[in-house]
């Protein structure tokens, strides 16, 4: 807008539209499209036309134009027509003014610790839960190898030797009790996990929810049934599964890594610089 003059940029030139001419502005969609039309004392214009992508900007563009002509100015930009980050330039998601790849992480998770905190005791006690696990799963490679080393592949339980037989039961049942203990932890952990993320998630849905009642009858009609719905389902859902399933598992994997890098360095340091070399 340049005073009372509207200029449109089209591939055959820019265009001119007097807007004190104008008596009514109309956003009109059509099958597969969607234009700005004008009452003038000419009779009917068509503005400008566009495909259902722009549905949204032409809609606002159209309520501000009409703003303009009954005298309230031109008005601000509606947030929510903005299709792409002005940053990075990725589109946003649908029903979504914000991009995930800028925004700041650290406020995210900030505003997510009054959700934690209820259900820290839980969730600390899943992750001493992984610890263990972690560790007992690192303990059943070194029982294998004690048993195939000095049992099987010596012979040393064809001696006869009631000592050597004995250990190698020993060594059978601390097997057996490796495998019941992790598996015991693993059933505590996710007792703890289920109690945390069922509470975790419903006080999710019941924020979002308790959000959206809030919103103004403009606010609602600007995204559809389903984009409201999945924020309150779908969203939480996922931000549940990241908190209480690939988090502990992220950490689990980790300490795995750690553990067995520290042990191959301890029995042969040249066989670990192998090993390790391709990974990136």
């Amino acid at each position: 807008m340049d005073g009372n003059t509207l200029c449109l940029h089209s591939e055959n030139g820019d265009i001119f539209y007097d807007m004190t001419e104008f008596t009514e502005i109309r956003y009109i969609p059509y099958f597969g499209c969607c234009a700005i039309e004008g009452t003038c004392r000419n009779g009917v214009t068509e503005i400008c036309r566009g495909d259902m992508t722009v549905s949204a900007e032409l809609q606002s563009a159209a309520k501000r134009l009409t703003s303009f002509i009954e005298g309230r100015g031109i008005g601000e930009t509606d947030p929510y027509t903005k299709r792409y980050c002005e940053k990075c330039g990725r589109r946003f998601a649908p029903g979504s003014v914000s991009c995930p790849h800028c925004v700041d992480k650290t406020v995210l998770l900030r505003r997510l610790l009054p959700f934690i905190k209820p259900y820290i005791l839980p969730i600390a006690l899943s992750l001493l839960a992984v610890f263990a696990i972690s560790a007992v799963s690192m303990i059943a490679p070194g029982i294998s190898r004690t048993l195939i080393n000095d049992y099987i592949t010596a012979k040393g339980i064809d001696t006869g030797d009631s000592k050597v037989f004995l250990g190698f039961i020993t060594l059978i049942l601390a097997m057996a009790g490796t495998g019941l203990l992790g598996t015991l932890l693993s059933v505590l952990r996710s007792t703890l996990v289920v109690k945390a993320s069922t509470g975790l998630l419903t006080d999710l849905r019941k924020t979002v929810y308790d959000a959206i009642q809030k919103l103004s009858l403009a606010g609602v009609s600007r995204r559809t049934a389903g984009e409201l719905i999945n924020r309150v389902t779908e969203d939480t859902q996922v931000l549940r599964d990241v908190l209480v399933n690939d988090l502990p598992a992220l950490i689990q994997q980790v300490i795995i890594f750690v553990a067995v890098t520290v042990i191959l360095l301890v029995m042969n340091p040249m066989l670990a610089l192998v090993i390790l070399l391709p990974v990136p």
